[in-house]
């Protein structure tokens, strides 16, 4: 319930090591992340019901052969330039949002990382670029949105090579795009039975679909549903 910070690196940092677990209902800020994970196993889980942040870096940082056992459970406020990245990771864990995440430049960040399990929001992720940003070369497990997604792109795809599932049955709401596609080859899933609302719902460009875009609810463009 009290502050951990760490001033000019991270406030919680495990780098080739093993934890019980983390549980925060607190304060954790650092500079470079909040929590830092690189190449290590939190037998556990790591449970957030206060704040964790970031100045310039992820309020929550996994990069690495990281395992998660009991999870990544948010019911609190995570928030940095990005609220959480997984960057050249292999993540093993659930990832379980109901509070927020919201990141300056991206509220969750997938690049060149694979998930072995579920990311499930039920709460609200903003990012000031994407709410979710997938780069480089993503195995995704299933990503669902039953929460809110908002942010100047809803779902961003760029330059990447994708292969997951990601399902829809809430709001996505964007500026600019709720979901967009730019130089990627997309293998996967999205699959769409809420609502997406923004200037361009779907906008594709110098992509191919392999997968499949499937929508049963509502998408709305203010300039073009889809293009």
């Amino acid at each position: 319930t009290g502050l951990i910070e760490g001033q000019s690196a991270a406030g919680i940092s495990f780098v080739a090591s093993t934890a019980a677990g983390i549980n925060n209902t607190g304060v954790v800020a650092g500079n470079t992340a909040g929590v830092k994970l690189q190449n290590a196993t939190i037998a556990g889980a790591l449970n957030n019901a206060g704040v964790i942040r970031a100045t310039v870096g992820a309020g929550a940082s996994i990069s690495g052969n990281v395992a998660i056992n009991g999870g990544l459970n948010n019911t609190g406020s995570i928030l940095g330039q990005t609220g959480i990245s997984l960057a050249s990771a292999s993540f093993t864990g659930a990832v379980d949002n109901a509070g927020l995440i919201e990141g300056s430049a991206s509220g969750v960040l997938i690049a060149n990382a694979s998930t072995a399990n579920v990311i499930n929001n039920t709460g609200t992720i903003v990012g000031g670029g994407a709410a979710l940003s997938l780069s480089g070369v993503v195995a995704l497990n299933t990503f669902n949105n039953a929460g809110e997604l908002s942010g100047q792109t809803g779902i961003g795809l760029n330059n990447a090579n994708v292969n997951g599932t990601i399902n829809n049955t809430n709001l996505i709401t964007a500026a600019s795009t709720g979901l967009s596609i730019e130089n990627t080859t997309f293998a996967g899933t999205f699959s769409n039975t809420g609502i997406v609302s923004a200037q361009s719902g779907i906008f594709l460009a110098n992509s191919t679909i392999t997968g499949s875009i499937s929508n049963d609810g509502q998408v709305i463009g203010s300039r073009a549903g889809l293009s």
